[in-house]
């Protein structure tokens, strides 16, 4: 579902709570994360492999993988964001600096971020509050 008008992004990289502005109503859409915050792989017994005299260390897979989950999960909420006149960042973690990334990409939406703000975590209401106190004139 595209959200319209003056659109709001809380994110962190377990959901994106998405909230539409528009005159007195709001919309709100939720967007559960597919980032895994524990990659285990398959057969995994240790944190490294020995080879001979080597080790291998699964760390950069493991990493590689975990970027390419989050860049997905950035571009999936950014295509939510096509109907949305203004759009504004906000949250916690660094999720917002990977969205805000995505976004500048699309030329079409780069026009319409006005701000990325670092937030705490809030409640929807408080999410919705926030979105309305950053549109009001």
């Amino acid at each position: 579902m595209k959200v319209k008008g003056k659109v709001g992004v809380w994110i962190d990289l377990d959901r994106a709570v998405l909230i539409g502005i528009h005159g007195d109503t709001h919309t709100v859409v939720t967007l559960d994360s597919p980032v895994e915050h524990r990659v285990r792989t398959e057969g995994e017994r240790k944190d490294f492999s020995r080879f001979g005299d080597q080790y291998i260390d699964h760390e950069r897979s493991r990493e590689a993988r975990r970027e390419q989950q989050i860049r997905q999960y950035a571009r999936a909420v950014a295509a939510h964001l096509s109907g949305a006149e203004q759009i504004v960042i906000f949250g916690p973690a660094q999720m917002k600096d990977w969205l805000r990334k995505t976004i500048l990409e699309q030329p079409i939406l780069a026009s319409r971020l006005k701000a990325v703000e670092s937030a705490d975590s809030m409640t929807e209401s408080q999410m919705v509050a926030w979105v309305r106190d950053y549109f009001t004139p």
